[in-house]
Formats: structure tokens, C-alpha cells, sequence
């Protein structure tokens, strides 16, 4: 009987691994570096989320703007607007300190990140982090692109089918409704968002967590802002004021912008989530404040008159 170690065949061996480096080479110089689809978000929060982080990892070099956030920050703006210059990080269910974790990660060094102050109570995803960022592999994983998991032909086909379905034509418009009547409408979403809950114990936990990322950043530095993009009313309740009221005393040189509805209608869905028009229409104001040159993508139809 022939042993396993007697059985081995060095060439047969040799001609496997060749063939695995031809189909990888042929895939990387077959498949493009961007893909209209490569917006198209999969369909679990899971799955999303390690792709989001995914995309950063291998983006990060070319992305000088960062914008991290939770699910609200999906809109601003909206996937296929974001310009080429800038990335976001909006993670279902979680919050702008695991963005903030996954840029440490890559030990890279963005010019501006835009933090999204409204979830920020939520802890780090220490699963995801450890998912997307294996030691090593992650590297090679950024640089070789057929390796990475938007390029894996379920997920293209996928993309590439709900793409074609619904086409997006880079024109966004306001609601035809006055903000009062959308305010109307969407009145039961936001009672949840209404209610005050103070949250003392979770604050004195995370924020030692953001301000560790934050100066970890500005040493590199990056410059960085605080944002908020949700409802006033919300914003100036508990837990809310009170974390932005400990961030204000111990970041004190972070400028924290809101959304300006003084100034302009803002249609939010729930009191959170920006309808995709006001995404973009605070996602200028953030570039702006911020006097970050971009090239829009997306036109922005004027919105109407509303009675606020």
C-alpha cells in the first residue's frame, strides 16, 4: 500500500495551484474596479453591514472624506450620489464608532471624517470588526479584487439584476407635500423617538470610547465633526442632550453641526432617517461647512414652498 506522503504529486499539485492563479488573474483583469451596481446594498443586516466595511477596506486609499454613521446615515446622501471622493460607512443597526474602529484599522489618515452623533451610544461591533479585518488577509483581500466579497459572482449577479430593475436616473426631488402635511402623515413613526429616556450608565460607558478614537484620529490628522441629523425635538431630549452636552465639554474643539431646520423643510421619515432629497440637501450643507470641494453626482430639484 502506498502511503499518502508516497501518493503526492508535485506537479499535479503545482498545475492546481497555476490554474487557481490564472482564474484569479483572468477575474481581476475581466471584472472592473467599479461597477454601477456596486451600490446595491445586499439584503440581511449582516451581510450589509460586513460589506459596507468591506468596501472602506478596500477604498480607503482613494477616500480622503469619511462619513460613519448607523442606518441614518444611509441618505446622506444616497448611495449612488456619494462623489468620489467621499465614502460612508452606514451601518444597520450600529453606529458611527465602529466606522470610527474601521478606520483606525486600516491605519490610514482621511483628511475630513463626519461623525453621526444621534446612535453614537452604541458600542463597537467587535464581531464585524474581527470578520472584515483578518489579520493579513485583509490586506491582500484589498488589493486583489476578485478575492473581495462584492466580487463574488452571487453577489454580482445580484447586484447587477436589482440594478437593471430599477435604474436610478441621479435626479432627486423633494416631496410635493408642504412639510406640515408630511409631518401629518408620518406622525406615528415618530413617537417612539419622542419619548425621553435617560440613558446615564450607557453615556458614562462609550464616551471614553469616542474620545479615544476622536483625538486617535486628530493625532493622525484628521479633522473631525461631529454631526446630527435628527428631529430637534428628539435631539433635545434625553438621552440625546446629554450625551451631546458631555461631548460638547470634552471635545470642545469638534464642531458638532445640526441639521439646520431653522433655515430650510427637512422631511424625515421617523424623526431619524432623512428622506433621500433632505439627505442630499444635508449632505451639501455638511461639504460645505466643512469647505470640502466635490463633484456632485446627483442634481437636486429645488424643493417647493412649505409651511413649517
Amino acid at each position: 500500500m502506498h502511503s499518502s506522503i508516497s501518493s503526492f504529486s508535485l506537479p499535479a499539485c503545482l498545475k492546481a495551484v497555476a490554474a487557481a492563479a490564472a482564474t484569479v488573474a483572468m477575474v481581476w483583469v475581466v471584472v472592473p474596479n467599479h461597477m454601477p451596481s456596486d451600490t446595491v446594498l445586499p439584503l440581511s443586516v449582516e451581510a450589509t453591514n460586513e460589506f459596507v466595511v468591506e468596501q472602506y477596506a478596500n477604498a480607503y486609499r482613494e477616500k480622503p472624506v469619511v462619513i460613519v454613521g448607523s442606518s441614518i446615515t444611509t441618505m446622506i446622501p444616497h448611495p449612488d450620489c456619494v462623489p468620489d471622493n467621499v465614502i460612508t460607512l452606514p451601518l444597520q443597526g450600529r453606529s458611527g464608532l465602529t466606522g470610527l474602529e474601521a478606520i483606525l484599522r486600516t491605519g490610514t489618515h482621511p483628511e475630513v471624517v463626519f461623525v453621526e452623533v444621534s446612535t453614537l451610544l452604541t458600542a463597537v461591533d467587535e464581531v464585524l470588526i474581527k470578520e472584515v479585518f483578518t489579520p493579513f488577509y485583509w490586506q491582500l483581500r484589498s488589493l486583489i479584487r476578485p478575492l473581495q466579497y462584492n466580487r463574488n459572482w452571487v453577489v454580482l449577479l445580484y447586484q447587477t439584476k436589482i440594478a437593471e430593475s430599477a435604474p436610478f436616473n441621479h435626479v432627486i426631488e423633494f416631496p410635493s407635500k408642504t412639510l406640515d402635511q408630511w409631518n401629518l402623515e408620518h406622525a406615528a413613526q415618530f413617537v417612539a423617538g419622542l419619548r425621553e429616556a435617560r440613558n446615564d450608565e450607557a453615556i458614562r460607558i462609550v464616551t471614553p470610547d469616542i474620545i479615544s478614537r476622536v483625538r486617535a484620529l486628530q493625532r493622525q490628522g484628521t479633522r473631525v465633526i461631529f454631526f446630527d441629523p435628527i428631529d430637534p425635538r428628539i435631539r433635545n431630549q434625553s438621552p440625546n442632550k446629554d450625551l451631546r452636552a458631555i461631548l460638547k465639554t470634552e471635545l470642545p474643539d469638534v464642531p458638532m453641526v445640526d441639521a439646520p431646520d431653522d433655515t430650510v423643510s427637512i422631511y424625515r421619515h421617523d424623526g431619524f432617517h432623512l428622506d433621500s432629497s433632505s439627505g442630499l440637501q444635508f449632505f451639501n450643507y455638511l461639504m460645505n461647512y466643512a469647505g470640502v470641494p466635490f463633484t456632485p453626482k446627483c442634481q437636486l430639484i429645488p424643493s417647493p414652498k412649505t409651511n413649517n
